[in-house]
């Protein structure tokens, strides 16, 4: 990344072309599409009691906005959407639409440009009713098409109609209007406009091949993207990869995408960036690598009027992108040889918020020995004087969390949402979410919300990586799909057996067993091997002191031994772990550790007489302080079941009072929150 002297002119060494408006065949189609509805709304006005109804209206504003920010399309990839259905569009501005088409191809460059020009003659002219404002999204459209077709020479504009006869021969001349039949035409809606189809211009004859013949594919140039449907789309496919990233675009039609605007915008460096990030996605090494060091070229190169404090601003955040790309790959001997260039420069330039960076890339790709004395000498707090750092404190870098391997495919998705999608100086932006996360992803696992719970999980994944994965398991788990459940815990477990730090995340281990054995006996009728599983997870949390994960696993022990039948066995495995639930655990644990204690109590109870009316009654009373437990953590669900439960004690009493509050507290608990009562809780601890 270092660069050998300043006097070499590097912007030689791309392509850079000015920023201005590629004029395409398809934005001339779109603007003969706007054309077309305006002249029907001019005719529309000039008839009394004729308007365009609402829902033509309507989806000619939707259609045009999409033509006007997606990237050029193929005529008949344009024919399909305007005749599929999707929009509903009046029959007779689509009649004139393809009569205005064939007006362009038929009759040259003369009707091309005019069809550009009397557009903002017809549809802004003051002294009508404005059709069309001229600060509207469609007038600013329009005026920057004709301002950006003024600028071409002749020979240029000869070139673009070259292009669009090709574009129009590409596609199916003539389909559209077939499709358009006389049912159609004849059934138009009567809130529509009854004008007839415009008359087209004197056009000359018909000479495709002889027109075909003069055009040289090769002496134009055609560009589907510009600049600003260029960064829309980087934003939009950011944004998807920080949100959700299976509703962004595949891998592979995502990168064939980049290379088109790369072709047509060299000078676009934040693409670069996000072919970075898709080749992170799919762990493409050498792809990431080139991806990134052009970014940082051309963004360098196209700064050259910048001082040179601005340059090694440049230089060192992009050794940090360059360690945060070697740390996700593994490839720690590299990533520190990074992490000291940007040490390094850092210490320079003063530069608090790339020092605290470093650090902490520092710490994940060293080992243990280095990462804690990477983290002694990191600085806590900024220098006096120095402004405050976008950068929050490195949460990630903190022995207590795992390796922060997920960060480097969110960085110009939490960029992009922010700023824009100009990744320059990705690091300085992009700070790790704060500790609460994990909290507030179990809070609403509690409470059912599933939706509040994968975006926590998204936050923390970005810190935490396989805490977060282990909460996305459970999550499953809960909303009943065993399969990622289970696929999600498997991967937990092979990182902890792989992972040469694995006595860092024993305790990891123990969840995910613990977890896995839960869906397992959910899901599955074979007990065997959940009680193998938590006896390794017994085993481990005991090996290494974890007391109150080793009482965790005895509680789900004695629900697996309670379903199976050995109920005095389930109530003495639970009142040997219950104080350790007791003393150290948080209401929601507390809660289902006195639910199942109970459950073990009835199933040992006496099968009838005084002794058993004692018991169901003391059960009914600890039935409360598990109520008051769920309800803090809005845990609605288990409420219900605890409801549930209680009424069916009460039932067997014969206090039919209580019985019957407690159906009512039930039923209105279900109508406010809108739950479901599921099989689930019928078998998990």
């Amino acid at each position: 990344m270092e660069l050998g002297g300043e006097n070499v002119d590097f912007t030689k060494l791309i392509n850079v072309k000015g920023n201005i408006e590629n004029i395409t065949p398809h934005k001339i189609a779109v603007v003969a599409f706007i054309r077309e509805y305006g002249l029907l709304k001019i005719e529309a006005n000039k008839m009394m009691d004729c308007t365009v109804a609402p829902k033509y209206r309507k989806d000619f504003c939707m259609l045009a906005l999409k033509l006007i920010q997606c990237p050029d399309m193929e005529f008949k990839e344009l024919e399909a959407l305007l005749t599929d259905g999707r929009y509903n569009l009046l029959s007779v501005h689509l009649q004139n639409f393809c009569v205005r088409l064939q007006n362009i191809y038929v009759n040259g460059v003369s009707a091309l440009t005019d069809c550009v020009t009397s557009t903002i003659d017809k549809l802004m002219i003051e002294s009508n009713p404005c059709i069309m404002a001229r600060y509207s999204v469609l007038g600013l459209y329009l005026r920057r098409i004709l301002l950006h077709l003024d600028k071409l020479t002749f020979v240029q504009v000869v070139s673009l109609y070259k292009s669009f006869c090709l574009y129009y021969q590409r596609g199916r001349p003539g389909l559209m209007m077939r499709s358009l039949s006389k049912e159609k035409l004849n059934n138009m809606d009567q809130q529509a406009t009854t004008t007839s189809p415009v008359i087209p211009e004197e056009s000359k004859p018909l000479e495709l091949s002889m027109r075909m013949n003069i055009i040289d594919r090769d002496n134009f140039e055609e560009c589907q993207w510009s600049r600003k449907q260029a960064e829309l789309f980087t934003a939009q496919q950011a944004n998807l990869l920080q949100i959700n990233e299976k509703k962004a675009m595949p891998p592979r039609q995502l990168q064939k995408t980049i290379l088109q605007i790369m072709n047509d915008i060299p000078e676009y460096a934040d693409i670069h960036f996000l072919s970075f990030l898709n080749c992170i996605r799919t762990k493409e090494f050498s792809g990431a690598q080139d991806s990134l060091y052009n970014f940082f070229d051309r963004t360098i190169l196209l700064s050259g009027n910048n001082t040179g404090i601005d340059r090694n601003k440049n230089f060192r955040y992009a050794a940090l992108n360059r360690a945060a790309m070697h740390t996700h790959f593994g490839h720690r001997s590299v990533a520190m040889e990074a992490v000291r260039e940007a040490l390094a420069r850092a210490q320079e330039a003063a530069d608090y918020a790339c020092l605290v960076g470093a650090a902490t890339w520092g710490a994940l790709a060293g080992g243990r020995a280095r990462r804690a004395a990477l983290l002694t000498r990191a600085p806590r707090d900024p220098p006096p004087g120095t402004p405050a750092a976008p950068l929050a404190a490195p949460a990630a870098a903190a022995p207590s969390h795992p390796r922060y391997t997920a960060a480097a495919a969110q960085l110009l998705a939490q960029h992009a949402a922010v700023n824009g999608a100009k990744p320059a100086y990705i690091f300085q932006q992009h700070a790790p979410p704060a500790p609460p996360a994990r909290l507030h992803a179990e809070r609403a696992l509690h409470k059912g919300k599933w939706e509040e719970a994968e975006q926590s999980i998204r936050q923390l994944a970005s810190s935490n990586r396989w805490e977060s994965q282990l909460l996305k398991a459970e999550m499953y788990y809960l909303k009943g799909d065993a399969t990622e459940a289970l696929e999600s815990l498997y991967d937990i477990l092979d990182f902890c057996k792989t992972e040469d730090d694995s006595l860092h995340y024993i305790s990891l281990r123990v969840k995910a067993l613990i977890l896995m054995s839960q869906v397992q006996h959910s899901f599955s009728n074979i007990q065997s091997t959940n009680i193998m599983q938590l006896n390794e997870a017994l085993w481990l949390a005991k090996e290494y002191h974890l007391h109150y994960l080793a009482a965790s696993a005895e509680m789900h022990l004695a629900n697996v031994q309670l379903s199976m039948g050995c109920a005095k066995n389930a109530l003495s495995l639970v009142r040997k772990a219950l104080p350790t639930i007791m003393a150290d655990g948080g209401a929601y644990d507390m809660g289902r550790a006195m639910l199942l204690y109970t459950k073990c109590r009835i199933a040992t109870a006496a099968p009838c007489g005084e002794a058993r009316m004692q018991v169901l009654q003391s059960c009914c009373e600890a039935l409360e302080n598990v109520k008051k437990n769920f309800t803090k953590v809005g845990a609605h669900l288990r409420l219900l079941q605890t409801w549930y439960l209680q009424a069916q004690l009460y039932h067997d009493i014969g206090n039919h009072a209580a019985r019957n509050q407690c159906a009512w507290m039930y039923r209105q608990l279900e109508l406010q929150n809108s739950v479901e009562p599921s099989n689930l809780l019928l078998v998990m601890y």
